[in-house]
């Protein structure tokens, strides 16, 4: 699998490539800002573009879909089954917790981690790397939770989801707010205050 982190935007953000060493199929987690600079990563790689893996529908995250989709007519854009992307009906996957897709020999696992928005996703792309959008940062905190009134009680509830996955995979952000531009998941463990919180009143009182 080939991996490369782009960093895009004026707010940080942080898209994602990965690519099928034997097919070359790749995905683009999150794609933003500047779709020429993740087009050169593809270039680069040689990779046929599958899916556009959206994490969440906030506009600095997927405001390059409809240029990707324009330029890559086989490609489809995946979000949440509770989730709006800019995206025409047929051309959006629409995933539920648990749901699966491969990009050539890598096997893509859907979570979903509602928290951020309603319909936010964590892909799992093989025994290696977690997009987490804006559920979890690299060892700073993890996203806003103010958005909708659900937020604070689901964001705990998929943190503690987190909590159960492998120590050994990246964790791949959409936005580099700390100083690490990649974890494992097994420092967020022991050091990120968010997902450290084992009980939602001390969550609360952490997110203030």
């Amino acid at each position: 699998m080939t991996f490369k982190q782009i960093a895009v935007g004026p707010m940080r953000n942080r898209a994602y490539l990965v690519v099928c060493g034997r097919t070359g199929e790749a995905a683009v987690v999150d794609p933003a800002w500047e779709p020429e600079k993740i087009l050169a990563a593809l270039r680069e790689t040689g990779g046929a573009l599958r899916y556009l893996l959206c994490t969440h529908g906030h506009d600095d995250h997927v405001n390059g879909v409809p240029e990707f989709l324009e330029r890559f007519p086989e490609a489809r854009a995946v979000c949440h089954e509770r989730e709006r992307i800019p995206a025409p009906h047929d051309r959006t996957v629409r995933v539920a917790d648990g749901a699966s897709l491969t990009v050539g020999d890598i096997t893509v696992r859907c979570m979903h981690t509602p928290g951020h928005t309603p319909g936010s996703v964590t892909y799992v792309a093989g025994d290696e790397y977690a997009f987490f959008g804006d559920t979890l940062f690299a060892g700073e905190d993890c996203g806003r939770v103010d958005f909708y009134a659900d937020g604070p009680r689901e964001m705990f509830a998929s943190l503690q989801k987190i909590r159960a996955l492998p120590d050994s995979l990246i964790v791949c952000s959409g936005h580099k707010y700390g100083a690490h531009d990649t974890t494992a998941l097994e420092y967020e463990k022991k050091h990120n205050r968010a997902i450290r919180c084992r009980s939602m009143e001390d969550f609360l009182n952490f997110k203030g």
